[in-house]
């Protein structure tokens, strides 16, 4: 027999789908945003002319960073007004050769190696050097010295919620100088497109459940009982069950693409 369908049924179906409309778009727009993390923060990023503008959040205050290439001088523009304004200029010289000290997991020095790697200088906005290195792009290290040790620098530097936190700010050099080297570039974001299916089979059950909730009852019953009819309770509870799904795919679908 055929199931009539009330006016709530229709319009929690419609909602399930527009649901799903609206985060197919939006997973899909989100795959083609190009981001980069810097400072251990996500930052979008877009061209303008030669430069490209990271915007994101730093020490919880919104503003870009531009980086604009000229030679082997990178430059780039910190602006997080109020709270922050500063130029910071990465000049890379030509490769060379430079003989390390690699190290074992507890620091102690293990054998000297030759790796290629290219002298480097940051500056800021006043002229004064924050550092004059070797640059490797290395799971040991970012930096080296000339005699060939690792400098512990460079490495991402952890958030904290104070507020005085630009009043001490270092410049996250390791992530400049790679951008700076080109051994650190943008990529599309990350979308979890197997969960995003995933959720949608569950909506096209929860879907189904709103469109023939008797025909549904039945698969679910027929093998353990004879001719399974739904109890007043159970009835009752169906139209709760109905606006709760385009809900519940609402939250899923959110946590899985912002979290």
């Amino acid at each position: 027999m055929e199931e009539k369908r009330t006016k709530m049924q229709i319009g929690c179906l419609i909602a399930t789908g527009a649901v799903f409309v609206f985060f197919f778009v939006l997973y899909l727009v989100m795959s083609f945003r190009m981001e980069c993390s810097i400072n251990g923060e996500t930052f979008t990023t877009k061209q303008k002319e030669s430069s490209t503008v990271f915007s994101g959040w730093l020490y919880h205050q919104n503003g870009t960073i531009t980086m604009t290439p000229q030679g082997e001088t990178t430059t780039f523009a910190f602006d997080f007004s109020p709270r922050f304004t500063d130029t910071y200029q990465v000049t890379l010289g030509e490769e060379t050769t430079l003989l390390c000290t690699t190290t074992d997991s507890f620091g102690e020095p293990v054998e000297k190696e030759e790796f290629m790697v290219r002298p480097v200088t940051v500056t800021d906005g006043t002229g004064e050097v924050l550092l004059d290195a070797y640059y490797q792009d290395s799971w040991m290290g970012f930096f080296w010295d000339d005699e060939g040790n690792a400098l512990e620098i460079g490495f991402p530097i952890t958030i904290t919620t104070s507020a005085d936190s630009w009043e001490n700010f270092d410049p996250p050099l390791g992530d400049l100088v790679r951008l700076a080297a080109g051994d650190k570039v943008p990529a599309h974001r990350e979308v979890p497109w197997g969960i995003f299916l995933l959720l949608t089979v569950v909506g096209v059950v929860l879907g189904l459940n709103i469109a023939f909730p008797r025909t549904v009852f039945y698969l679910e019953h027929f093998l353990s009982v004879e001719n399974p009819e739904p109890t007043d309770f159970y009835l009752s509870l169906l139209p709760i069950s109905w606006v709760l799904s385009p809900i519940l795919l609402t939250v899923c679908y959110a946590l899985c693409l912002f979290l």
